[in-house]
């Protein structure tokens, strides 16, 4: 029977609590990024192509990589992640006081 039936209900509940925390977590960071558009825009450059991909940046701020021997003057986008503003807040708040309301 192996650990099954030994765990409590609360425990299981709480390590999928803690394991969908750490997912949203990972999901995050190219949700609110300009990652995926870098990768876009670089899958396109190493083609030898130009991309039509935005990448969410002022159009002077590539940065040239030096010192690098793979990249040395290759001039990039820098990667920049969203703001969090107050729209984005108080639905979080909303969210969270509806859970706890409905539990």
């Amino acid at each position: 029977q192996g650990s099954r039936g030994r765990g409590k209900e609360s425990d299981l509940c709480e390590a999928l609590r803690c394991l969908g925390q750490a997912l949203h977590t990972l999901e995050d960071f190219p949700a609110h990024s300009n990652y995926c558009e870098l990768v876009l825009i670089d899958m396109e450059e190493r083609r030898g192509q130009h991309s039509p991909v935005f990448p969410h940046v002022g159009t002077d701020t590539r940065v040239t990589l030096r010192n690098d021997t793979r990249n040395n003057g290759k001039s990039v986008w820098p990667l920049v992640t969203g703001t969090f503003g107050g729209v984005d807040f108080l639905h979080s708040v909303l969210g969270e006081a509806n859970d706890h309301f409905t539990q």
